[in-house]
């Protein structure tokens, strides 16, 4: 009810009290036992936020698609997956794996490049297709990707060859990775964008 307390209130209450009392019982020199519990906490901590801003960002592009009339085909669509939606489901991995890079951790942080796309790609992929299935007859669903076999292709095309391209460079170059195969990289991702908006628009066609 409009007269009713908000939920965030006592949230933030029982944050407070609990802050203060891990401040107390703690100091800068040793580690708490309930250390672990604390990381622990923080990861769920994080994935909670990172999921409620990958939610609120969707929503946000729906409407913009709305307004905009842009969702009303299936160019337009296509034209916000591949670029904002992406970007948005991209944004938490980039900024961890840079903070991990800075940190000093530049293997932790590359692995987690390729470590969280396959978990997302496999995980993301399998759960949703089993909740899907398990209330379709015959336990199993009908895809729709004939409208967009071609753009799969040249997607995948791109992801193999940049997955390609940087195995056989860091093999001959002794695993040793200069600055200019970042700009290469990034050069790549431009052109992948570039072609694929081009042709969700119908500049080209393939």
């Amino acid at each position: 009810s409009g007269s009713g307390c908000p939920m965030v209130v006592p949230l933030i209450l029982i944050a407070v009290v609990v802050g203060v009392a891990v401040r107390l019982a703690s100091d800068d020199h040793t580690l708490p036992r309930w250390h672990m519990g604390l990381v622990a906490l923080a990861f769920v901590s994080t994935v909670a936020w990172l999921d409620l801003i990958g939610n609120e960002f969707v929503a946000l592009l729906t409407s913009l698609g709305h307004m905009t009339k842009i969702t009303k085909t299936q160019q337009g669509t296509n034209l916000l997956g591949i670029t904002v939606l992406a970007w948005a489901n991209s944004i938490g991995d980039f900024v961890a794996d840079t903070a991990v890079a800075k940190a000093g951790s530049p293997r932790m942080g590359i692995s987690s490049v390729f470590g969280s796309p396959l978990l997302t790609a496999c995980l993301g992929v399998g759960v949703a297709t089993a909740i899907a299935a398990a209330s379709a007859p015959g336990q199993a669903i009908k895809t729709n990707v004939e409208e967009t076999l071609k753009d799969i292709i040249v997607s995948f095309s791109f992801l193999a060859g940049s997955l390609l391209m940087s195995l056989g460079f860091i093999i001959y170059n002794k695993f040793v990775v200069p600055r200019k195969y970042a700009y290469a990289l990034i050069g790549l991702y431009a052109f992948f964008i570039t072609i694929q908006c081009m042709e969700t628009v119908g500049v080209i066609t393939y």
